[in-house]
């Protein structure tokens, strides 16, 4: 869709809108409130309108619940004086979106304050996966002239308005769907320039700005992007520009750009200083670490640095993304590496055009940073193949484990995926696996070669389940106690319960019966129930307390969460932080004292944290249950629930009642200044084993015996018979990425994240190729007596740190210029020691074959 720009008054965006004249005033209601129903009916058009969101929720009241009818559609809330719409709006929040044909009907059945406001409806995404969205905010620019010797003539300044004999700004409204080329086809246009002979910068910046600058105004600008021929096919929303100012600088006589006087160059990998951060544009944080090890890749910047880029983007390659996610990579690369020490840029435009072709990133949920790293590499191999016309190839069989055919069969193969694959990311990332499938009836082989990306080993699987965990006694004058168990990894919960009754039975502690709780955030996330399989129900890093209670039918075990009150915030909800483990009180069911509530709640304190909590230093707030007779499981409901504050003398308790603790923030670091430790969580000793990363490459290279309905047709039996598959590596990239698969294991189903310590090299990691393959740091080891072993060094390390579900990503970084490691957390960076690189948390690691 071409849209073209329209040069405006930004005054007039929003003008007051007229019902049409051949429109029927006659409003059936039963099709308003079908209309309602449908409300994404707006999807399907061309236009839309928003609507303002209180008095659209008014409506729905009145046709749903016979409340009063509302008056005219009052649009003020939306606008400025002026009648242009305010800036920072939110769907749902301030407004919702209609369609033409129910607008009409409301403004005709209502009648109308203030301006109608009306966007176009366009899309994005790939071309089987297009999105509607609304132009809510069309971008808007002042355009400018740089002036120098060649730009004196009066032609061009035509287009711009005068008043009282003085040039003044000139406004363009575009489309969030325009792309460069519009932008630059409107300018050419307007100026009366020849294509070619000017180019445009952008500037984020507040006008208004004079219609001509000098060169040294341009440099006070700040930072500028050029808009550059090869984002000509990019959108104005893949770009993420909404507004500001368009710089046009033209070419001078002698074929030089004025800018290219005074802007440093970076024309060589010798130029690559970018060390910031990268600001979380919400739950990003996979995003952000992942492109800091990308970033990192010396090699990799450096193809992008100098623009030897250019010359190898595929626009047409139909695997690819028309070279959208090159591109964008290329302009955030730049930036970067234009970056000052703690600083932070939005890689927002990056991300739009990723989720533009894999939908799974286009939102803001958290996502696994290693397959967003697989979808990266893949897309920016097809948008950088050099190769335009792929041929047909065959894979050639072999049948046979003989030395010559093995490596006659694996250079074809290589030879053969290079004719169709050519690019920056093949020569650098990826490497070639051997797999060998074994008849189990004949003995018949089969070998394979396939190319790789990266490498995914798998953790090897214990053979016993060890976990630390915590008990909370019932009675306020016993501490919690810490205790390591070690059990067959086929054991029950209640297999558990009864291994902790009788550790504690041991130091003369005695409980009826176990509440089994993982806590996280300061509150009971799941509770676990006796039939359960503790390989199932618990994860290595799950936070395990145990509450010990006495079977008595007069009395509850309430829980007591402490939390900090956020912000107050509009509506009926009240958030709150949790922090530290929930307590329990023991109470009597029925009418109780709220005196005694605050006595045990603080006795609970002591114990616990060993923090003496005064009468006065917390409110007491009270949650009743009544979806549920068990308290437990609705703790997670108290962060966003209105609770009762206890401001009588007497309280109702029973099996249901969850009391929350709520502290002022600066009270509660004051309070707890010596218990940091319980307020963060971190209540247990690490529960990590120590692997290597040799014992996962031995765990890769196991053979592995196919299921049954994985069984392979072998070609000596004619049929289908099951088959062991064993994978070695037979080629090395240059570039070696690591997935240690802490979310899977292959010999037996695992539910969560594994957490163990595998200890890697930071530098001299030996890996020879061939058949043999050994992880050391020392000799090599290779059935292929031509091939040395190569020897790699650690650059970037990708950690993920809590659940597999939620958690948090940071990265690991070598310095292009000091050599010296940095630790990448969204937008902020410190400077680390080798010594913390090797953590649990280590999850995708970078190595980079040394000279």
């Amino acid at each position: 869709m071409k849209l073209a720009a329209a040069r405006t008054n930004l005054n007039e965006f929003d003008k007051t809108w007229v019902l049409p004249q051949d429109y029927d005033t006659e409003n059936d209601p039963d099709e308003i409130i079908n209309s309602i129903e449908k409300l994404n009916n707006w999807k399907d058009e061309k236009t839309a309108f928003l609507i303002q969101y209180d008095w659209f929720e008014a409506l729905k009241d009145y046709l749903s619940e016979n409340a009063t009818r509302p008056g005219s559609i009052d649009q003020r809330p939306l606008v400025s004086d002026d009648n242009t719409l305010l800036s920072g709006l939110e769907e749902m929040i301030d407004y919702s979106i209609v369609s033409p044909k129910l607008w009409a009907s409301l403004v005709s059945e209502f009648g109308l304050i203030g301006p109608a406001l009306e966007r176009n409806v366009l899309s994005i995404g790939s071309p089987s996966q297009r999105e509607p969205f609304l132009d809510v905010y069309p971008p808007h620019f002042q355009l400018t002239i740089l002036l120098n010797e060649d730009t004196q003539s009066a032609s061009m300044y035509s287009a711009f308005p005068i008043r009282d004999g003085t040039l003044e700004a000139q406004m363009f409204r575009f489309s969030e769907a325009s792309t460069v080329q519009e932008m630059e086809e409107t300018v050419s246009d307007l100026l009366k320039l020849e294509r070619g002979k000017f180019r445009l910068w952008y500037a984020n910046q507040n006008y208004p700005i004079p219609p001509t600058i000098s060169l040294d105004e341009f440099l006070k600008l700040g930072f500028m992007t050029l808009l550059s021929d090869d984002m000509n096919s990019m959108s104005l929303y893949e770009l993420n520009i909404d507004r500001g100012l368009l710089v046009v600088e033209l070419l001078c006589a002698d074929g030089i750009w004025p800018t290219n006087l005074v802007l440093p160059k970076q024309t060589t990998s010798e130029g690559l200083v970018g060390i910031g951060g990268l600001y979380n544009l919400g739950n990003t944080c996979y995003m952000n670490s992942a492109i800091q090890c990308m970033f990192h890749t010396r090699e990799l910047t450096g193809y992008f640095i100098t623009n030897e880029y250019e010359k190898d983007v595929n626009y047409t390659n139909p695997l690819g993304m028309n070279g959208k996610v090159a591109l964008s990579y290329a302009s955030l690369v730049k930036q970067m590496n234009q970056q000052k020490p703690g600083s932070a840029i939005a890689p927002s435009s990056f991300k739009r055009i990723i989720g533009e072709f894999n939908t799974s990133f286009l939102g803001f949920s958290q996502q696994d940073s290693q397959e967003f790293i697989a979808f990266f590499l893949d897309g920016l191999h097809e948008d950088l193949n050099r190769v335009r016309k792929k041929p047909y190839v065959e894979r050639p069989d072999l049948f046979e484990d003989n030395q010559q055919k093995v490596e006659q069969v694996a250079n074809q193969c290589w030879e053969a995926y290079k004719k169709r694959n050519d690019s920056i990311v093949v020569s650098l990332f990826q490497g070639m696996y051997k797999s060998t499938l074994k008849c189990q009836q004949c003995q018949q082989i089969s070998i394979v070669f396939d190319p790789f990306m990266y490498l995914t080993l798998p953790l090897p699987c214990e053979k016993r389940w060890k976990k630390c965990l915590t008990f909370m006694p019932d009675t306020p004058n016993q501490k919690p106690v810490a205790l390591t168990l070690e059990l067959d990894m086929d054991a029950s919960i209640s297999d558990m319960k009864n291994e902790v009754i009788t550790k504690l039975s041991e130091m003369s502690i005695y409980v009826d019966t176990l509440l089994s709780c993982d806590i996280y955030w300061g509150k009971v996330h799941r509770i676990h129930y006796d039939h359960q399989k503790i390989r199932k129900a618990i994860s290595k890093s799950d936070n395990i307390v145990l509450y010990g209670q006495k079977c008595c039918g007069d009395i509850v075990y309430a829980p007591v969460i402490s939390a900090s009150a956020r912000d107050d915030i509009c509506g009926a909800y009240q958030y709150r932080d949790a922090f530290g483990m929930p307590l329990q009180i023991q109470l009597p069911i029925g009418w109780v004292k709220q005196e005694t509530i605050r006595e045990s709640i603080i006795s609970a304190y002591y114990a616990t944290t060993g923090v003496g909590v005064g009468n006065n230093d917390f409110s007491i707030l009270a949650y009743q249950s009544l979806k549920s007779n068990n308290a437990w499981e609705k703790t997670a409901e108290t962060e966003v629930q209105k609770l009762t504050v206890l401001d009588e003398e007497l309280v109702h308790v029973d099996a249901g009642t969850v009391f929350v603790a709520e502290w002022d923030e600066a009270l509660k670091d004051k309070c707890f200044a010596r218990g940091k430790m319980w307020i963060y969580g971190q209540q247990q000793p690490s529960t990590t084993e120590t692997v290597t990363l040799n014992d996962c490459m031995r765990e890769f290279s196991k053979p592995e015996k196919l299921s049954a309905k994985d069984a392979w047709y072998c070609p000596n039996c004619k049929d289908f018979r099951p088959a062991t598959k064993t994978m070695e590596i037979w080629k090395l990239p240059k570039i070696l990425v690591i997935h240690l698969n802490r979310f899977s294991c292959r010999k037996s189903w695992r539910r969560g994240k594994r957490n163990d310590l595998v200890t890697f090299p930071i530098e001299g990691l030996k890996l020879s190729e061939g058949s043999q393959n050994e992880w050391s740091t020392g000799t090599k080891d290779s059935f292929r007596p031509e091939t040395c072993t190569k020897k790699y060094n650690l650059y970037a390390v990708d950690n993920h740190y809590g659940y597999m579900s939620s958690g948090h990503y940071t990265a690991f970084a070598k310095d292009f210029v000091s050599k010296k490691f940095y630790h990448f957390d969204d937008a902020s960076q410190q400077l680390i020691t080798e010594d913390d690189l090797v953590s649990p948390a280590a999850y995708v690691l970078f190595y980079e074959l040394t000279e």
